[in-house]
């Protein structure tokens, strides 16, 4: 069984296609420190510690997006469209078009069709931006570049026509259910060259900053716990490979204050634990020597009358009150304010009386 896990393994390692890392329209839309990094240690994106990382949902998506991709092919390629065609944007800046249908006798446009997966969570947060302006740079690169059909093995066999104009699409396959079908994963983008130029001179800004070996900072709004950084669910995690550059100086350090925070916050809750149990032994001796206490029946010549003292009113409440007042330890108006709260105030309408009978009497 050993060698059929391997044989999968190695299947669909050959799926993500490990190749020397480039910035690709893909990236673009992303972390910038990312690509920074990525192309300075050149770390792929598809291989992020690969004999470590198998599991790891990160991978995973991305696996699963090659297949979908593959078992699709066959279909689109009936009704036209080619795949992974290789478009030329600009010097160093390349891709691969999912799908692509060139123009036809009977059509005004091409197409640009680039298939995404996701999952049903990120349903309400679509289309991705970062997808659009991936989108975007292929169809400058259809109008201003270069398209290439390719052979199985990716390699370039067939330039393709300029058409007049071109269309894009994203098409969101939900993971969980592939048959999932709504209105709006299907998202439509006319051509814009404005979005894609935005993207090329980013490009060449970034690659001016990684030959100045220049790492852009972790973005302000990025958390070390957090996606694009971090991110985990039932199936797994998925974690920057540039993690530890970014957050383990910074977690450690704030390991470290965690740590002399946490010894003081242990040893006030152990004094507090201490003083509510004072606390308490206190007040329920209070409460026991102050409580209403019965005296005995008392004989009248009306009957018998059952006679209380309440000792409660033998506390000196204003001298405790001005103590507390003066020694500091509360505001007069708030102690006046928490005393008219909490005082009971009973008012007697009559004496409880129980007339005596005939056969009462001694």
């Amino acid at each position: 069984m050993q060698m059929v896990k391997q044989i999968v393994r190695a299947t669909l390692d050959a799926l993500l296609d490990v190749q020397e890392h480039k910035l690709r329209p893909s990236n673009l839309g992303h972390c910038e420190r990312r690509n920074a990094l990525s192309i300075l240690h050149q770390v792929p994106d598809e291989d992020v510690e690969r004999s470590s990382n198998w599991g790891q949902m990160g991978k995973g998506a991305m696996v699963m997006g090659k297949i979908i991709e593959a078992a699709l092919a066959p279909y689109f390629r009936k009704r036209g469209f080619l795949y992974q065609c290789l478009v030329k944007i600009v010097d160093d800046l390349e891709g691969h078009i999912d799908f692509y249908l060139p123009q036809g006798e009977n059509s005004d446009y091409a197409v640009v069709l680039d298939l995404k997966t996701t999952g049903k969570s990120s349903i309400p947060y679509l289309p991705n931006p970062a997808h659009i302006l991936q989108v975007s740079l292929y169809m400058y690169g259809v109008m201003e570049g270069e398209v290439w059909e390719v052979d199985d093995g990716g390699k370039p066999i067939r330039k393709l026509e300029t058409p007049s104009d071109v269309r894009g699409v994203i098409y969101y396959l939900i993971r969980e259910d592939p048959y999932y079908m709504f209105e709006r994963q299907e998202h439509w983008i006319a051509y814009n060259p404005a979005i894609a130029e935005k993207g090329i001179k980013a490009f060449f800004k970034l690659k001016e900053k990684v030959a100045a070996g220049e790492i852009p900072p972790i973005p302000t709004n990025y958390k070390p716990f957090s996606f694009p950084c971090y991110y985990s669910n039932q199936f797994g995690e998925a974690i920057c490979p540039f993690w530890d550059m970014c957050w383990k100086e910074k977690m450690e350090s704030a390991s470290e204050e965690m740590k002399e925070l946490a010894i003081d916050l242990i040893k006030a809750y152990s004094k507090r634990k201490e003083f509510d149990a004072e606390y308490e032994r206190l007040r329920d001796l209070f409460l026991d020597l102050t409580k209403d206490k019965m005296q005995e029946q008392v004989v009248t010549p009306i009957g018998f009358i059952k006679k209380f003292t309440v000792t409660r009113t033998d506390v000196n409440w204003q001298g405790v009150c001005d103590t507390l007042v003066n020694e500091g330890y509360i505001d007069r108006e708030v102690l006046e304010e928490i005393l008219s709260q909490h005082t009971i105030r009973k008012t007697y309408s009559k004496v409880d009386v129980k007339t005596r009978r005939v056969d009462d009497e001694i």
